[in-house]
This record gives structure tokens, C-alpha cells and sequence, in this order.
């Protein structure tokens, strides 16, 4: 009797140690997929954080996108920390942080979130057992502003919107999801509504999506579009607000474009750009600007 009752003192300590235990987002090892659906292209990235940054005495970790298959090209997108359970991300250039999380806030507070400081709730806080076994805690959030939605979020992951997707239910032009979530290696989390961890069908399969290149990505003032191979017929590039709202539709074509950004269009922020062929999309995914 006494060994029965040892033990369960025993369980009853190791479920209180992991009940506490925090598992940040902010850290290396973790591969994020997601998949964006704007205007009528979709199409997925991966998301990683690699690499410190050390901006007035904040440690921050280097936020890095690809948009290739085989993860061979990484994009600059941000920086990204974490405070006492406050997750804050800048763009590269900003001399400011938003909040796109917080994981300590209680039941019933109200956390001001993404770069409009939109009002969320957490509603309540629940456990999530993962593809290894593991529990996380997970969190329901809402806001009834402008578009009055919600989102779930996984300590450790992020929301199921994608690890940079806190606070963005309410922005209507993409519906971002989580696909894969995979830390040292390990698949932990796996949207059942796809069947791969990356999707390529919102674009056309040739060799052009891998011969155009915009940069800088961010932009500062100008775009360059760049074409690795001589292209025999005209291409439009689109660029859309988070919002899904046309901001610039402009032909490119030869071997190089250089396309100026209007700040009084672009103010500083994140924006969605696609390419078009005859009838499909030869190129599509994230544009940062980044401000004077």
C-alpha cells in the first residue's frame, strides 16, 4: 500500500511539473508548412528560425521562408523572440515589435495583437495530445472586430493558421493553415486535410517558376523581376494587400524589370504577389516592404 501510495504522490508530481513546464516557439530545430489560398492562387511555404539577432539588447531568432519543394532557397522575413511567454515579431528594417501571441494571458483577458493591435479574447485553455504522444496545451482565442472569428493555437507550434499566423483570423484575402509541424525531425503535427506537407497545384508546373526571381524580398523604394531564361511571350505580375485588394497589376517581360513601389501604396507591411501566364499562375507567395 505504501509503494501504490509513493507512486501516485510520483504521478501526481510529474503532471504537475509538466502542467508547468513552457514550451516556447522561439527556438531552433522547428519546420513549419503552410498553406495560403489569395484571391484564386494557393500554395505553401516553410517557415523556419535559424540565426540570432541582437537588436538593444533583445536576443531575437531570424526568421527565414522558402518556397521551393526541396527548401533549397531561404528568404530573410523577419525576426522573432519571446517574452515571458510573449511571442513578438518585426520585419526586417522596423524599428518597432508586434505582438502575435501571447501564451501567459488567463481566461477572459484581452491581448491586442498584429500590427493593427486587433483586440483578441482567450477564451479557454485545453490539452492536445500530438502525432509523437506528447501533450501541449492548446488555446482558444477570438476577436469580434471587424471580422469576428477565431483561432486555435498549440503551445510550441503556434496557431494552426501557421507559426506567424497569431491575431490574423480577422483579415479577410487569405485563409492560411498549418500543414506540417516537425521539430528535430519529427513529425508532431500533420493537417489531415493534406495529404503532403507541401502543395504546388495553385501554380503551373514548368520550368519558370524556378527561372523568376523578385528581389530584394523585402523591398525598400524598388523591385527587381529577374529571369534566369529568356521568356517568348509577356507576364503579369500582381501584387495584393493581406486583404485581397489589387494593389498594382503591371506587365513584365525581357530578362529584367525594375518595378518602383509607391510608398503612398505600399506602406510597410506583408503583401502577396503572383505571377500570370496565359490563364495560370507561373509564380506566387509573400512580398515584405519595409519602410524609409
Amino acid at each position: 500500500m505504501k509503494r501504490i501510495f509513493i507512486f501516485s504522490l510520483f504521478l501526481v508530481f510529474c503532471f504537475i511539473v509538466s502542467s508547468q513546464t513552457y514550451y516556447p516557439i522561439v527556438a531552433t530545430g522547428k519546420l513549419w508548412s503552410t498553406y495560403h489560398n489569395i484571391v484564386i492562387t494557393f500554395f505553401s511555404n516553410y517557415t523556419k528560425f535559424e540565426g540570432d539577432s541582437t537588436i538593444d539588447t533583445y536576443v531575437y531568432k531570424k526568421v527565414w521562408e522558402s518556397y521551393d519543394t526541396d527548401t533549397t532557397s531561404w528568404m530573410l522575413y523577419g525576426l522573432i523572440r519571446d517574452d515571458q511567454k510573449k511571442v513578438l515579431f518585426r520585419y526586417p528594417g522596423w524599428n518597432h515589435d508586434m505582438l502575435i501571441y501571447d501564451f501567459g494571458a488567463p481566461v477572459g483577458d484581452t491581448m491586442f495583437l498584429q500590427i493593427d493591435s486587433i483586440p483578441y479574447i482567450m477564451d479557454s485553455i485545453s490539452w492536445v495530445t500530438l502525432l509523437d504522444g506528447t501533450q501541449r496545451r492548446q488555446y482558444f482565442v477570438h476577436t469580434d472586430s471587424f471580422y469576428p472569428c477565431s483561432e486555435t493555437w498549440i503551445e510550441g507550434i503556434g496557431s494552426l493558421r501557421g507559426v506567424l499566423g497569431g491575431g490574423t483570423c480577422g483579415f479577410v484575402g487569405d485563409d492560411p493553415k498549418l500543414i506540417c509541424f516537425t521539430e528535430h525531425d519529427t513529425l508532431k503535427y500533420h493537417n489531415p486535410n493534406f495529404e503532403e506537407c507541401y502543395v504546388v497545384t495553385g501554380t503551373h508546373e514548368s520550368n519558370a517558376n524556378n527561372d523568376i526571381k523578385l528581389f530584394p524580398n523585402p523591398a525598400n523604394g524598388l523591385l527587381n523581376v529577374f529571369f534566369n531564361k529568356p521568356i517568348q511571350r509577356d507576364l503579369v505580375l500582381e501584387i495584393f494587400g493581406i486583404a485581397g485588394n489589387k494593389l498594382l497589376s503591371i506587365t513584365i517581360n525581357y530578362q529584367k524589370t525594375t518595378i518602383p513601389l509607391n510608398p503612398a501604396i505600399f506602406a510597410p507591411g506583408s503583401y502577396f504577389y503572383r505571377i500570370l501566364g496565359e490563364g495560370y499562375t507561373v509564380k506566387a507567395g509573400k512580398l515584405v516592404v519595409l519602410g524609409e
